[in-house]
């Protein structure tokens, strides 16, 4: 009987060895796992500083573009009234002037005089800028003829003519 004991508990130690062999295959095999995982977990945790030092960049650098955009030194220019009412263009029917004497006809308001024109050379406009006239066209041999470049005129030296009736 002492032998069938022994004997047995033999049969239950190699038995016992095989699932002690299984048992160490499954350690081994968590070991592994929980490498990766700590070796992920490494990464991750680089990859989120990372993230937070790029965060804290685009922090700083939206913070000094918004300084910038404080400290512009001509946040709003507006220009003096004297010199905002000479310079709003005001549109009206088309008209025919005339020149009154000898005038000089500028390349832009308050610009070079680029010709003189006789006295009663017409000329046509739509455009008023404060004490100018802009000249859109003139008369050559009673031809009306576009300018093809920017003419102005001081309203003060030509008069509207007017339309007779029939």
């Amino acid at each position: 009987m002492k032998q069938i004991v022994t004997l047995f508990f033999l049969v239950s130690l190699i038995a016992q060895a095989g699932e002690i062999q299984r048992i160490n295959s499954i350690v081994n095999d968590l070991q592994i796992k929980d490498r990766k995982n700590r070796e992920l977990h490494k990464e991750l945790n680089l990859s989120e500083k990372k993230i937070d030092s790029l965060n804290n960049q685009i922090k700083i650098l939206n913070t000094k573009l918004k300084s910038k955009e404080d400290n512009n030194q001509f946040p709003s220019l507006i220009m003096k009234k004297k010199y905002k009412d000479e310079q709003s263009i005001s549109y009206f029917k088309a008209s025919s002037f005339r020149i009154n004497g000898e005038v000089k006809i500028y390349d832009h308001i308050n610009g070079s005089a680029i010709a003189v024109w006789s006295d009663k050379t017409s000329f046509t406009s739509n455009q008023r800028v404060g004490k100018w006239i802009k000249i859109t066209g003139f008369f050559v041999n009673k031809l009306w003829q576009p300018a093809k470049q920017e003419l102005w005129v001081k309203s003060c030296d030509v008069l509207r003519r007017t339309q007779v009736s029939k």
